[in-house]
C-alpha cells in the first residue's frame, strides 16, 4: 500500500516540472483484504475488499514513511536541488499538513496497492485448512487443475514478485512434464 503524494498539482503542471519521486511502500501490511465471489456465475466479477489500514498499525507504519522522506527533502542533498515535498494537507483537513491525524488521513484517502497482489489462492500442508492448493499446487477438490503463479505465495516478498513469479512458473513446470511423465508409464 502507498500514498500519492503530490495531488495539488495537475497532471498537465507536473509534467512541465522537473522532479523526483519518492513512495514510501508498505510491504508487509497486518490489514489483511478479501475476495468473495458475487454469485454462483463464472462470468459475474469478484467482490474485492482490500480493507486498507484496517489495522491501525499500517496507517502509523505509513506515516512514518512519510516523516523520513520529509527528513530527505531537508538534507543539505537536497537543498542545493530546492527540492519540496508537494501539499500533503488535504482540502478542507482540519489538521496541520504534518500533524499525525492530517498524515494518517493523507495515507488512507490515497491509498492503493503496488501491482503486486499475492496470496489469492494460497499454497500449503495438507493440514493447512486455509490453503486452496497443495505443495504440488494443485487446487485441492479440483481434478487436474493447478495455480502457477503468484498467488500462490501466502507472504509477500521484501522484493519484486517478479524472480519468484518465474520461479513458480519453473517449479509448475517441472511438476506437470513430471505428472505427464509418469501418467504415460
Amino acid at each position: 500500500m502507498l500514498p500519492y503524494l503530490g495531488y495539488d498539482i495537475t497532471d498537465e503542471e507536473r509534467m512541465k516540472i522537473e522532479g523526483i519521486t519518492i513512495f514510501p511502500t508498505l510491504l508487509h501490511p497486518r490489514s489483511v483484504g478479501e475476495i468473495r465471489l458475487r454469485s454462483s456465475a463464472p462470468l459475474d466479477d469478484p467482490i474485492i475488499d482490500y480493507q486498507y489500514y484496517s489495522d491501525p498499525h499500517d496507517a502509523k507504519v505509513m506515516v512514518e514513511g512519510i516523516r523520513l522522506v520529509k527528513r530527505v527533502f531537508e538534507t543539505n542533498s537536497m537543498a542545493k536541488y530546492e527540492a519540496r515535498i508537494l501539499d500533503l494537507k488535504l482540502p478542507g483537513s482540519k489538521h496541520d499538513a504534518w500533524s499525525q491525524e492530517n498524515l494518517e488521513e493523507f495515507v488512507r484517502h490515497f491509498a492503493w496497492t503496488l501491482y503486486h497482489p499475492i496470496g489469492t489462492c494460497k499454497m500449503g500442508a495438507a493440514n493447512d485448512q486455509t490453503a486452496v492448493l497443495d505443495p504440488q499446487l494443485r487446487v485441492r477438490g479440483v481434478k487436474g487443475l493447478r495455480v502457477v503463479d503468484a498467488s500462490i505465495m501466502p507472504h509477500l516478498v521484501s522484493g519484486n514478485t517478479n524472480c519468484p513469479s518465474i520461479m513458480i512458473g519453473e517449479r509448475g513446470a517441472d511438476l506437470i512434464k513430471r505428472d505427464h511423465k509418469n501418467a504415460k508409464l
